[in-house]
């Protein structure tokens, strides 16, 4: 007999109570509860039977497993209407929903989609709200590969759901075996599945249940990714609520021969989970197996065959399985995976987060690498090595010399290899010693040097480093290699003094000693290289740092034992540079590349990583996404905060970037946080450092935006006549002032010194902007607003219009400053109709 559906709401409930008591009470809570129904007494019953049958982590997760009876039970849900759209089939079921084919139900024209919704029974407010966060991040996500949403609501009975568009595709491994795919096709498929990863990434969003039937691919060879059930929005603060993940770990049956090993334990989850599936994915399309098989799904069974089974290389599965996936024999399948796929794909499934590639896009890029005869990262980068991708590339002339000299050089190191390792410990140990004894001893008689009895009690810091700095190049004259490391100390000192002048002269310095007497692609000469870009970078010469940055950043990602903490803080100084010049894709990516290094180096709670994700968050509200960016930047200012107090540096530079983001909201707070940087700035650095002059500047801003001209204009005149050797003209603080007092000016009626004011501010920006940079258009903008006050209405109109469309190019329709130029076009033609 059937139950109607009130009384299987009714059983519902009765079974989720239950199935959260201990053993012993459920019978008697089941039985006490259902006492006037046989029938629901039997249902509950069945519930909690199949419950205690599915007790098995991976194989069917209760939640799921009863879920699943609930819904078998009830009438089918084709022909419902949900929303604009008619349910016509089932064809897809997860461990939170069911997805199904439906088309317009209003004939209003002819569209199939994809429907998913929550199965009954797990209906939970906890899953609900895991619906929508799906929901939540399928909204951000629009990518040519990934699935994309449509629309989505509520029925009738409150379920949530998700439209998205029909993907009639196969899945992937599926398709490449169907289309007889080659190698080099396989990968170039792989490459667009990583590219929608590395997107999802970028958009703090780790999918965590990557797999072959996850990934459709349509009949003209186009990949889509599906099912973000259960990802996860990395920010601090999202998807905070721990009891969302416990839920869904209940319910959602884990693929273990896709999930990483940190996943498979509970561990905290990062991006480089999704790369450990990515690499499984690769292993196999292009092998046709799994590295891993397991007997059962047991949790038992899976720990005991990841810590004890080796991983077979692909090419070596490949000749086991007699392979004849290459349009030729099974020997070149193997010939084609053998050295740097077999590489690239075992560095994506190691068994540490921190031996994998650092982001989706390395691993794209070395792919991409091999697919170009170049050498890849995942192979131990030897002089032999880089020889042997040289004579593929240039065969012929090469073979017969390298074969003679292989002989010969073959036995020399054979026999002395032992040797020189020996030595050169023995050596390296004797020179490190020796430097950290000269470097600790010139370091005592600096501290010395602070004796107030010698310098006086009111000395400055940056008087003792002056005294201490002039005896380093006598100190160290036959010591370059110390002599280049302390310089360096003593120019990023200066730096953060704010002196530029000095801290250009000991950075070059260190730079110039460095290239000496190192090879031009060592660490130490990357490390000079960005600190000497970071130096133009501060003063405003964005274009000669950004080369600085780039090659650092490529000799730091191709070295060989190297720091990455190094590695992060570029990726950190090239990152904030892009996002300066407008190209905020850009920083965005090398942010959160930057992310993973100091997560996996730091930890989740570090207030590195807080600073980082006050980056990514900047980098957003730039671009217009206020709402995204201040949740991300109050969260980071509360870690900086508690890591180390209301007057360090990161605290301040954070709250100036959520200034900016709730001007608009909350103006009251907006001004107070201002004002409060302004003064702890004042008070620690003093009125002639380059981060006063930031902070007044978006101070000057703030009062502008509220109407207090007179203020506005006194602070940007303090900044004018900051102008010197540590504010120079093309500092963006000064172009920045220029155009707040323009603004006063013309709003004042001071025209013709409002135009003189803007004409500065552009010509200093375009000293270091990009041509196409926004800010130029918008520079211009203002300016056409103040011509066409001045009664020049033609020219001035002009400048309106072609700015706006400059401004609508670049940032798009619904960005704030596209509006303001728009607002301000539109009032150009009220001035022409009068």
């Amino acid at each position: 007999m059937e139950l109607p559906p009130e009384k299987w709401n009714r059983v519902k409930e009765i079974f989720h109570e239950a199935f959260e008591m201990p053993d012993g009470e459920r019978a008697q809570f089941v039985s006490r509860e259902c006492s006037q129904d046989s029938i629901m007494l039997a249902e509950v019953k069945s519930l909690l039977d199949s419950y205690s049958e599915s007790k098995s982590l991976f194989e069917a997760p209760a939640l799921a497993a009863v879920a699943d009876l609930i819904e078998d039970r009830l009438p089918s849900s084709a022909g419902q209407i949900i929303g604009s759209y008619k349910l016509e089939s089932e064809i897809g079921r997860g461990g939170m929903g069911a997805v199904y084919l439906a088309s317009r139900a209003d004939d209003a024209y002819d569209k199939k989609v994809a429907i998913k919704l929550i199965k009954r029974g797990l209906d939970t407010d906890e899953i609900v709200r895991r619906f929508r966060y799906e929901r939540q991040i399928l909204a951000g996500l629009e990518h040519p590969n990934i699935t994309r949403l449509i629309d989505g609501g509520s029925t009738e009975d409150g379920l949530p759901y998700l439209v998205m568009d029909y993907v009639a595709g196969v899945p992937l491994t599926g398709f490449a075996d169907e289309q007889k795919l080659t190698v080099r096709q396989r990968l170039d498929l792989f490459l667009q599945i990583c590219s929608a990863v590395s997107y999802a990434h970028q958009s703090l969003v780790i999918h965590r249940d990557l797999k072959p039937s996850n990934i459709l691919v349509t009949g003209d060879g186009v990949p889509k990714l599906l099912d973000f059930g259960i990802a996860k929005i990395t920010a601090p603060g999202a998807d905070g609520d721990q009891t969302i993940d416990r839920t869904v770990a209940a319910f959602h049956a884990l693929t273990p021969e896709y999930a990483s090993p940190e996943q498979l334990a509970g561990q905290p989850v990062t991006t480089a989970s999704d790369i450990y599936s990515l690499g499984v994915i690769l292993y196999e399309l292009l092998t046709g197996s799994r590295p891993y098989s397991f007997k059962s799904r047991t949790a038992v069974e899976v720990g005991r065959v990841l810590a004890e089974s080796p991983i077979t290389k692909p090419s070596t599965s490949c000749r086991m399985r007699s392979c004849t996936r290459e349009s030729g024999d099974g020997r070149s399948c193997i010939r084609a995976l053998e050295g740097d796929l077999d590489n690239i794909v075992l560095m994506a499934i190691r068994m540490e987060p921190a031996r994998r590639y650092s982001s989706v896009e390395q691993f794209a890029a070395d792919i991409r690498r091999h697919l170009d005869g170049m050498p890849v990262i995942a192979r131990h980068d030897t002089v032999g090595y880089r020889a042997s991708k040289f004579v593929m590339r240039n065969k012929g002339g090469v073979v017969a010399g390298v074969g003679i000299a292989a002989s010969l050089i073959g036995g020399l190191i054979a026999a002395s290899r032992q040797a020189r390792i020996a030595a050169r410990q023995r050596d390296l140990a004797r020179s490190e010693a020796s430097k950290a004894e000269k470097v600790s001893r010139y370091l005592q008689k600096m501290l010395s040097s602070a004796d107030p009895r010698v310098v006086g009690r009111d000395s400055r810091v940056i008087d003792i480093l002056r005294m201490a700095a002039d005896s380093v190049e006598t100190e160290f004259a036959r010591q370059p290699e110390i002599a280049a490391d302390l310089n360096t100390t003593i120019g990023l000192t200066y730096l953060g003094l704010g002196e530029l002048c000095a801290a250009e002269k000991y950075l070059k310095a260190a730079l110039d000693t460095r290239l000496e007497l190192f090879p031009r692609r060592s660490v130490k000469v990357a490390t000079s290289l960005q600190n000497y870009g970071k130096l133009l970078s501060t003063r405003g010469d964005l274009k000669r740092a950004e080369p600085l940055f780039c090659e650092a950043l490529d000799i730091l990602e191709n070295a060989e034992g190297g720091d990455e903490t190094d590695l992060a803080n570029v990726l950190d100084d090239l990152g904030y540079l892009r996002a300066f010049c407008g190209d905020g894709d850009s920083a965005i990516n090398l942010h959160v590349k930057e992310l993973d290094i100091r997560r996996r180096t730091r930890g989740q709670d570090h207030p590195d990583v807080a600073r980082t994700m006050g980056k990514i968050a900047t980098v957003y509200a730039v671009m217009g996404s206020d709402a995204f960016a201040e949740p991300l930047l109050r969260d980071s200012l509360r870690i900086l905060l508690a890591a180390y107090g209301p007057e360090h540096p990161d605290v301040a530079w954070t709250k100036i970037n959520l200034v900016r983001c709730i001007l608009k909201s909350e103006p009251d707070e907006a001004e107070r946080l201002s004002r409060e940087v302004n003064e702890t700035r004042l008070r620690l650095l003093g009125p002639e450092h380059p981060e006063t002059a930031w902070s007044l500047y978006n101070l000057s801003f703030v009062l502008l935006t509220r109407g207090k001209l007179a203020e506005a204009e006194d602070v940007a005149r303090t900044i004018l006549g900051m102008r010197g050797p540590n504010l120079p003209d093309e500092h963006p603080a000064v172009a920045s002032a220029y155009l707040v007092l323009g603004r006063v000016l013309c709003a004042k009626g001071s025209v013709s010194h409002a135009l003189k004011a803007y004409e500065v501010s552009l010509e200093l920006r375009q000293m270091t902007l990009p041509v196409d940079h926004w800010l130029l258009a918008s520079t211009r903008s203002f300016m056409g607003e103040c011509l066409v006050k001045s009664g020049d209405v033609a020219t001035g109109r002009r400048l309106l219009r072609e700015s706006f469309e400059a401004i609508r190019a670049k940032l798009g329709d619904d960005h704030e400053q596209t509006k303001q130029s728009f607002e301000r076009l539109k009032s150009s033609d009220a001035v022409t109709t009068a």
